[in-house]
């Protein structure tokens, strides 16, 4: 499991603009925005086990089907990803190789233009979905997820082709191995 990931190791990629903005505490330049833009996260192990993936959003526009983090092999492949509705519907969904074990979400849309603490989590046999602290929703997961290389990680993009990129600000993603 990778223990560290700097911005510098990030490549930017599409044909909107990425820039720094106060966090969530007010500190200058503390987070990213992402305007019609993502960036590519270094191919690596990082899931291994149980995990957690969750990070702070701040959503400026809901899109189609918007990424706040997608890691894989290519669409429908490995895939461990947090995403946003049309509406602005949390979901979050894990693939072992091609079979989705589960996408869970609990239907209610995250709020506009306020920080939002989103997280996922895994256990082995459960995984659960948290908004600001709270369980929105979970599901027992039949299968393991493969402890592989993954090739294909994006913040504010997903696997998946043609899909678009989030519009929002993206704070303290972290990845644990618990």
């Amino acid at each position: 499991m990778k223990d560290y990931i700097t911005l510098q190791s990030l490549t930017f990629g599409g044909s909107g603009t990425s820039s720094f903005v106060p966090d969530r505490l007010n500190n200058p330049n503390g987070a990213l925005y992402l305007n019609n833009a993502f960036y590519s996260v270094p191919s690596g192990v990082y899931f291994s086990g149980p995990f957690t993936v969750m990070g702070w959003l701040y959503i400026i526009e809901f899109t189609t089907d918007s990424a706040f983090l997608s890691f894989g092999n290519g669409a429908s492949n490995d895939n461990i990803y947090l995403g946003l509705s049309n509406g602005g519907s949390p979901f979050y969904g894990i693939f072992s190789g091609s079979d989705e074990l589960n996408c869970i979400g609990p239907g209610n849309a995250l709020p506009l233009n306020i920080w939002v603490h989103y997280c996922g989590t895994w256990n082995g046999t459960y995984m659960a979905m948290y908004v600001n602290g709270t369980s929105v929703a979970s599901a027992t997961v039949s299968g393991q997820v493969k402890n592989v290389t993954r090739t294909q990680n994006y913040i504010g993009q997903w696997s998946w082709p043609g899909n678009p990129y989030a519009n929002a600000y993206f704070d303290e993603i972290r990845i644990y191995n618990r």
